[in-house]
């Protein structure tokens, strides 16, 4: 058991890790945090937000992908060669590709939730997607704010500061809860 949560925290610092160095993943978690916290708002149904969390995971898991290959390659020249540009090109266009496709299923997503009446109904309780966005958005929070803190990260302020930031958002989301209900 200690193994696998060895894993875990490695994975963990990987996620932090990439994200501190790589501009465009922070770009793409504060992006997901602001489309969680908007499907809330819009109540967007349940299927269309399965699909949102799908989305973000697969953009989020390509651009550390891309962050590897380039590590990689890094690491094996440090010549300009055309193989290794061929390899970063072809690994960024791979989180491009996605990230339009997502953009491109998020905007259909939100004009039928906003326009065309595509909401969840309301009802007395705690739906899915207020149960996944509470989980998803602390664990975006804890990230951006870990990556950006840098050597605060291990400390007590950073890590209190990461817990206040989660809690923020859990509030948030229960915040977005209460004004579907009502």
């Amino acid at each position: 058991m200690t193994r696998l949560l060895q894993s875990f925290g490695y994975a963990f610092e990987g996620i932090v890790e990439a994200t501190r160095v790589q501009p465009n993943l922070a770009l793409h978690w504060a992006i997901a945090g602001v489309v969680l916290v908007a499907a809330l708002a819009l109540h967007v149904a349940l299927l269309p937000f399965v699909f949102i969390v799908a989305l973000i995971a697969l953009v989020v898991s390509l651009e550390l992908v891309n962050t590897a290959i380039e590590a990689q390659v890094d690491l094996a020249t440090t010549a300009l060669h055309p193989l290794a540009k061929r390899a970063k090109d072809a690994a960024a266009a791979a989180v491009l590709v996605a990230s339009a496709g997502a953009a491109l299923c998020g905007l259909a997503i939100f004009a039928g939730a906003a326009f065309a009446g595509d909401r969840a109904p309301s009802r007395p309780g705690v739906d899915p997607q207020t149960v996944v966005a509470a989980i998803a958005l602390p664990l975006v929070v804890a990230v951006l704010a870990r990556a950006r803190l840098g050597g605060l990260r291990t400390s007590p302020v950073g890590l209190a500061l990461t817990l206040l930031l989660g809690a923020g958002s859990v509030w948030i989301c229960l915040l977005a809860h209460a004004v579907r209900v009502l």
